[in-house]
């Protein structure tokens, strides 16, 4: 999926992937709490140190609360199209 780029999977939820924001760097996903501050879930995330498939680096699908967000990272977001936005911004 291509950054930026948002695809509809079901009931007008959409998969989008989305560059963290300078405001969560060095938060960790609990910290962070997407579910609740923009309605978000994080099913992926993509780190700069990532292998092609996916599996080193510091986080990988499904991601537990104690990973901390840089820069770089790249967040693949399940949630409605206004909130995907709203982290974006």
């Amino acid at each position: 999926m291509q950054a930026g780029r948002t695809v509809e999977v079901l009931g007008g939820l959409h998969l989008a992937e989305v560059e963290v924001p300078p405001a969560l760097f060095d938060k960790t996903l609990a910290d962070a709490d997407l579910r609740r501050s923009h309605a978000v879930e994080v099913v992926m995330i993509q780190t700069p140190d990532m292998g092609k498939d996916g599996i080193e680096g510091r986080a990988g699908r499904f991601p537990g609360p104690e990973v901390r967000l840089r820069a770089g990272d790249r967040l693949l977001v399940l949630g409605m199209p206004a909130a995907i936005e709203a982290l974006r911004r």
